[in-house]
């Protein structure tokens, strides 16, 4: 019974992951494009150098780096570097450093590549509520590191998800409530 316990949780795991990876391996190989725009960005660029008004030009995908332009979004999808808060105003300054979120090519291949960090720590919980600016006044705690028994603070979400978010397996096998439901001949 264990035996065919334990193949089902790995075989479930497996066909998940598996399923998962064609996603994410078609999303990149079509080079699908993000409405927010996280790896490409498109530039006009006019055929012509007159002074003449044409309506003709060519518009021309660039896609973007990460990493101090180490890691193309055209070469791999799993390009990241550390997520930030910034000033509303849009003049790009840095307000806080949020440890353990990524940012990226594809939201999603970040949040895989993120941890859950700063959700275990008061102190990163309330910068960033104060970097963010909540008009809101409510309450937020910290979650408790002393909970895990598998996975640990700086998991990964992909580490997570390929063990399907489950830090562990119960088996409740009771043989005499089988045979009490199945009242067998004999055993």
């Amino acid at each position: 019974m264990k035996a065919t316990i334990d193949l089902y949780t790995t075989t479930l795991a497996y066909a998940f992951s598996h399923s998962f990876g064609i996603m994410r391996d078609t999303t990149q190989g079509n080079g699908l494009v993000c409405g927010t725009l996280p790896s490409v960005s498109f530039r006009l660029a006019a055929i012509n150098d007159t002074n003449i008004v044409e309506p003709v030009g060519t518009i021309r995908p660039r896609y973007k780096t990460y990493d101090n332009d180490v890691c193309s979004c055209h070469d791999s999808a799993t390009c990241k570097e550390e997520a930030y808060v910034y000033t509303p105003d849009n003049t790009k300054v840095r307000v806080h450093r949020v440890s353990g979120l990524v940012i990226g090519c594809y939201g999603f291949e970040a949040m895989m590549q993120s941890s859950l960090l700063c959700y275990f720590y008061q102190t990163c919980i309330d910068d960033l509520r104060a970097a963010i600016h909540f008009s809101d006044n409510f309450t937020t705690s910290a979650l408790d590191p002393s909970k895990l028994l598998y996975f640990d603070v700086n998991s990964t979400v992909e580490i997570m998800v390929e063990k399907l978010m489950i830090e562990q397996w119960t088996n409740n096998i009771s043989y005499a409530n089988y045979y009490h439901q199945c009242c067998p001949v004999y055993c």
